[in-house]
């Protein structure tokens, strides 16, 4: 997934939205959206051959930077191994609390996501994978059915409005 390229129905970004506390985060912010949207039962389909690119280049005139706040950043960076159960991470109660809305989804495991990805963020080692993706994975049989607002959306969890306010 990238959000370059996403494209889905409009309930995924109510129910698993950016998540506005994951400020000055580039390395990681499309794999752990990725992982809360798979985990919450969004599936993930690429084209079978390239249909848009982007071009990092100096010559262009891009800008490569923008103003970071260190501060926000660390603490932002320590959200975010939380949320993929990095090794001493801060997997208290309360700092799960602090997800609330913008955790992992309860449809699928998370190690299911890993075993897709090859991306082991609790060992800390990437597996390989192959590229084609040959099975489905279902989601838990408890479930929350489909179409209906997710019982973790930030909407209903209150904290949809709240970036900044801390």
């Amino acid at each position: 997934w990238a959000g370059g390229m996403s494209f889905s129905r409009c309930h995924a970004e109510r129910d698993v939205p950016a998540d506005p506390e994951a400020r000055h985060i580039f390395l990681g912010e499309e794999f752990s959206r990725a992982a809360r949207l798979w985990t919450n039962g969004y599936d993930f389909y690429t084209p079978s051959r390239s249909v848009i690119g982007v071009w990092w280049a100096e010559e262009k005139g891009s800008v490569r930077d923008w103003h970071k706040d260190k501060g926000e950043g660390r603490l932002a960076l320590e959200r975010m191994r939380t949320l993929l159960r990095a090794p001493h991470s801060n997997q208290s109660a309360a700092a799960h609390a602090e997800l609330a809305g913008f955790d992992l989804g309860t449809r699928r495991p998370f190690q299911e996501y890993i075993e897709l990805t090859g991306m082991d963020t609790v060992h800390q080692v990437v597996h390989n994978t192959p590229c084609a993706v040959t099975k489905w994975t279902p989601w838990r049989r408890d479930a929350q059915p489909p179409y209906e607002m997710l019982n973790q959306s930030p909407v209903l969890c209150g904290t949809a409005f709240r970036a900044g306010q801390r």
